[in-house]
């Protein structure tokens, strides 16, 4: 079903249905669920959300009308209704997929730093970092993403985001190791953490 269809596929919107809803008609809301929840939990599916994910959202959706449907009825009728609540499902989608991919960036950032401190030496290992990403191991890839990335920065900087995020010293006495301030450890830290999931997003395909 594609998102065109969800205008065709609903039955009109009548006024008084959507003007009951905006006064809180707990009859009118169970109208509104018995005729739409079946349109936005299949508009979800056919996104590739899962069956779970789908009702979550599901969810969402009626929430989110709730807290949009009295400045709607400003300006809406029956089909606007449908193509606004279409709107309204396809971004919560939108906004489901944005999630998921913070979430697999976190994971994977926090799979690096760990492959780093469990493993303080591989980066320098080259035998298994050569070839396509699909190939390659889990370590091999943040291998692969710690020489593209190291060969951008000067040792300083490198080695103040290593004493911090992999060997676990403080700023403060990573600054005064390196002849710095810790607010330039932070940064460094920050700046080359950046890199790495920009780097690492790259390389796994994510979007």
């Amino acid at each position: 079903m594609s998102t065109d269809s969800f205008v065709d596929f609903a039955p009109t919107t009548s006024t008084g249905l959507i003007h009951g809803m905006t006064s809180d008609d707990p009859e009118s809301w169970e109208r509104f669920v018995r005729r739409y929840s079946g349109v936005i939990y299949s508009m979800c599916r056919t996104h590739g959300v899962s069956p779970d994910d789908s009702a979550d959202i599901l969810q969402i959706v009626c929430l989110k009308v709730d807290q949009s449907i009295a400045s709607f009825q400003r300006d809406g009728g029956g089909k606007e209704f449908r193509r606004w609540l279409r709107t309204v499902t396809h971004n919560a989608i939108v906004d489901h997929f944005r999630s998921k991919q913070k979430h697999q960036q976190a994971v994977d950032i926090a799979r690096l730093l760990e492959e780093l401190r469990t493993n303080k030496s591989f980066c320098n290992e080259e035998s298994d970092s050569a070839g396509p990403v699909s190939q390659l191991t889990p370590s091999a890839i943040v291998r692969q993403t710690l020489t593209v990335v190291r060969g951008n920065y000067e040792e300083p900087t490198w080695r103040a985001f290593w004493r911090t995020a992999v060997d676990g010293q403080s700023a403060v006495d990573v600054a005064k190791e390196l002849g710095t301030s810790d607010s330039n450890v932070r940064q460094a830290k920050c700046k080359i953490l950046k890199h790495l999931r920009q780097e690492l997003t790259a390389r796994l395909g994510l979007k």
